[in-house]
């Protein structure tokens, strides 16, 4: 069931193996943010810090996908609550990627 559709845009800059990865996202209720991680790649894999992900996100790379699997501090209602993430990636083309998140809180998926 889709809670929210959101509009992201990505802007990625990479040095040798580690890349810097700005995500912005428009919801469609007007909320706006900014996410930025710092992304190691080693081969196929893949591991990635930002300020609200607890610990290092670790992640796959293949083929045309990525699939991260992460911990995040998710603001609500003023206050914070740690929700575990698993986020395929897929690239269509240069413009587009679809993207599937799904979070749970002690086992149950929200």
């Amino acid at each position: 069931l889709v809670k929210k559709r959101i509009t992201m845009t990505f802007d990625c800059e990479w040095k040798g193996n580690v890349g810097t990865l700005t995500e912005k996202f428009v919801y469609s209720d007007g909320e706006q943010q900014t996410h930025v991680w710092e992304m190691t790649l080693d081969g196929e894999k893949l591991t990635g810090r930002a300020s609200d992900v607890i610990g290092v996100a670790n992640g796959k790379v293949i083929g045309n996908s990525v699939h991260l699997t992460y911990s995040l501090e998710v603001p609500y209602e003023g206050k914070s609550y740690a929700f575990d993430f698993s986020d395929w990636s897929q690239r269509i083309d240069d413009r587009v990627v679809i993207n599937r998140v799904e979070m749970k809180k002690w086992g149950v998926k929200f």
